[in-house]
């Protein structure tokens, strides 16, 4: 059975619900960021809706592209952007699967798994602004081959308006 992704203020993502309650393939960066920063995220709600997308999208999205690059033997280094890698940082040890910059000159911090995530979490090692913005980021450079495409290609852009007409 697959998982019902959460909506961004709770209860199921919908395509039928008010745009600010869901994060579209086509919503910009500036937007994503700001969806994503609207969300209540208190500093030990492990049921906070930044951890469920976390939890529910962004982690087995990352340990797949971390399986994928095992599965052929490609080491991030050595990685030549054939395959998207886990939303993880340039400095991230080897099995991490996401990365969380603590702030504007701090280093990054590397997990293995979501639970080592949402432990840092509720412990307050790791911050709601910390995580929301690593979340964001996340999201971005998931979306942002598909935005590529749609923008590149004028059919789909015709189909866009036919299809979602103002």
């Amino acid at each position: 059975m697959n998982v019902m992704v959460t909506g961004l203020h709770g209860g199921k993502m919908s395509s039928s619900h008010p745009s600010e309650t869901k994060i579209e393939f086509l919503d910009d960066p500036e937007t994503v960021c700001r969806k994503i920063e609207q969300i209540q995220c208190e500093p030990d709600d492990i049921h906070s809706t930044v951890l469920l997308l976390l939890r529910d999208i962004i982690i087995p999205i990352s340990q797949q592209r971390l399986e994928s690059l095992r599965d052929t033997g490609t080491t991030w280094e050595a990685d030549s952007n054939d395959k998207p890698r886990p939303f993880v940082t340039g400095d991230a040890p080897e099995g991490a699967i996401f990365s969380i910059p603590m702030g504007p000159t701090s280093d990054s911090r590397h997990y293995a798994s979501f639970i080592d995530i949402q432990n840092g979490f509720i412990s307050g090692a790791i911050g709601p602004k910390d995580l929301k913005s690593a979340v964001s980021d996340a999201f971005n450079k998931l979306l942002a081959p598909i935005r590529a495409i749609y923008t590149e290609n004028k059919e789909w852009q015709t189909i866009d308006k036919f299809a979602y007409p103002e």
